[in-house]
């Protein structure tokens, strides 16, 4: 039947024989437990989530039934682990450990985690487990845990350059790392009528449903609309922005890096610049940022991990705001005028924070 979705007018459409038995699959999902179907926020999207997310959550539901509580437990643990993982990195770099809590007391830590039970923690935790690998030189344990960290959350392989130079040296750990990556992806394709088309296809659908600050990208996409307004600004955008991705990665990824802390700097620029440059930049993807900030504390990145969480507003607020101006677009202006005029400020107030004690008997002399 036609169906109307967030405003817009879908055209219905016969369904052939092996849509109406998922058809009937899935209704019988949806009649077994009434509540929780009623509280997913886009139930038109399929999962856009990789395998082993996808397994786990099978997992989680085999042992512990409908418990959100269950899934809270799951995060908040590997939660944990990530301030373990962190405080052992900042002890090995010759880092204060007290910088820990820029992670550990990150509000959006606290909301995406124990509040809200996002998964995100489990691949953070095996990057961070795959970059300790990498400063050790333990390359094979080092391209099992990047690999597991991208099949939990396909971003995460963006960090791989980084970790493991391009050489022929590293030829082997690549190959293992795709090795690994495709025999899981493979499930998407033998899932009976799935596909891996299908799945990047929902993977699009749902980037374009969540909520996210529209930043960068979208600056890109509405100066492509007014040089050619006859193009697809949003194609055109995500050309662009992954053009500028992609040469800044190469450009990390074949720059000498001479200790430990260059590494851990490069890492902090790629999640910064895929924060940046994405289509979505949600407060999920500024989360592979916070654990960085531990040993690089930049102050626009800090305050960002409060007023980001502005573009939850969009899904439910109890106080409305009042005035035309005071809407999610202006407050997204706001939210970057801020980040962007502290970012400035960055190295100033670095020097600030970081300038010497005067030594006990300089006033009395002065």
């Amino acid at each position: 039947k036609p169906t109307v979705i967030e405003g817009k007018l879908y055209a219905g459409r016969p369904f052939s024989g092996s849509e109406a038995e998922w058809l009937a699959v899935l209704t019988g999902l949806r009649d077994e437990e009434p509540p929780w179907h009623e509280r997913i926020t886009d139930p038109h999207l399929p999962t856009p989530h990789p395998p082993a997310a996808i397994g786990l959550f099978a997992i989680t539901r085999a042992l512990f039934g409908e418990s959100v509580l269950a899934l809270k437990l799951i995060t908040t643990f590997f939660d944990l682990g990530i301030i373990v993982l962190l405080l052992r990195m900042l002890r090995r770099l010759g880092l204060r450990r007290a910088g820990v809590i820029f992670y550990a007391w990150s509000p959006l830590v606290l909301t995406s985690f124990a509040n809200s039970a996002h998964y995100e923690s489990i691949p953070i935790f095996f990057l961070l487990c795959a970059i300790s690998m990498a400063m050790r030189l333990r390359v094979f344990r080092g391209a099992i845990a990047i690999a597991i960290a991208g099949l939990m959350q396909l971003s995460a392989l963006i960090f791989t350059p980084i970790l493991f130079r391009p050489s022929w040296r590293n030829l082997v750990t690549y190959l293992l790392i795709a090795l690994l990556a495709a025999s899981a992806l493979l499930f998407f394709g033998l899932w009976d009528n799935a596909g891996i088309p299908r799945v990047l296809s929902d993977l699009r659908n749902y980037q374009s449903s969540f909520p996210s600050m529209a930043g960068l990208h979208l600056l890109i996409a509405q100066c492509a609309q007014a040089i050619h307004p006859q193009g697809d600004s949003r194609v055109t955008a995500q050309i662009i922005a992954g053009v500028l991705f992609t040469g800044f990665l190469v450009w990390q990824s074949f720059r000498p890096a001479s200790d430990h802390r260059t590494i851990l700097r490069q890492c902090f620029w790629i999640a910064g610049a895929w924060f940046l440059l994405s289509a979505q930049a949600s407060p999920s993807q500024l989360l592979w940022v916070v654990p960085f900030l531990c040993a690089f504390p930049r102050p626009s990145w800090l305050l960002l991990t409060f007023t980001i969480q502005t573009v939850f507003l969009r899904l439910h607020t109890d106080y409305p705001l009042p005035g035309p101006f005071w809407n999610l677009p202006g407050l997204n202006v706001i939210v970057w005028i801020l980040f962007l005029a502290l970012w400035l400020l960055d190295p100033a107030l670095l020097r600030l924070i970081d300038r010497p004690e005067s030594p006990p008997d300089a006033e009395l002399t002065s």
